[in-house]
């Protein structure tokens, strides 16, 4: 769903035609376009296909509450600390501190993944569930089975 901030078409034009005049290399202009057109739309796709069940998918069957850390950042993991930190001061983290941080913090503790997906949706000024969803679920939980990615985070090295 498109919430009039941006149309994803025309931005991916506007990249293209920059590219075009030499304002910006093939390799960012092509990443940018795979991007946006590419892989968000296979997860808006896999989102609207798999709803509403999808939002409760636990294939690893992890059932402990999300830790009270997640909201108050009180924890000697610095990491985690800092993440969480940085997302109450500023209802954002880049993707690392969100999925690979946190959450794979949350998967390898057993945490349930629809807490952390309840939690991110409270705490990200950008999260839209047809995008958090599926990442949360499918790509830093692996809690869809390997629907959406085939290893989780925390199998790879990040």
């Amino acid at each position: 769903m498109n919430c009039g901030l941006l149309d994803p078409l025309r931005v991916c034009r506007e990249v293209e035609a920059a590219w075009r005049v030499g304002a910006v290399p093939l390799n960012a202009a092509e990443g940018f376009i795979r991007q946006i057109i590419g892989w968000r739309e296979y997860v808006r796709g896999i989102y609207w296909l798999k709803m509403p069940g999808y939002e409760h998918a636990n294939a690893l069957g992890h059932t402990r509450p999300l830790p009270w850390f997640y909201w108050s950042g009180e924890t000697d993991m610095a990491c985690v600390r800092a993440a969480v930190t940085q997302t109450k001061q500023e209802a954002y983290a880049h993707h690392i501190q969100r999925l690979i941080i946190t959450g794979n913090f949350a998967m390898l503790a057993g945490v349930d993944p629809h807490a952390l997906h309840i939690w991110y949706l409270s705490v990200y000024a950008d999260a839209y569930e047809w995008v958090e969803l599926p990442n949360t679920l499918g790509m830093s939980q692996f809690a869809d089975g390997g629907l959406l990615g085939s290893k989780p985070y925390a199998a790879s090295g990040g």
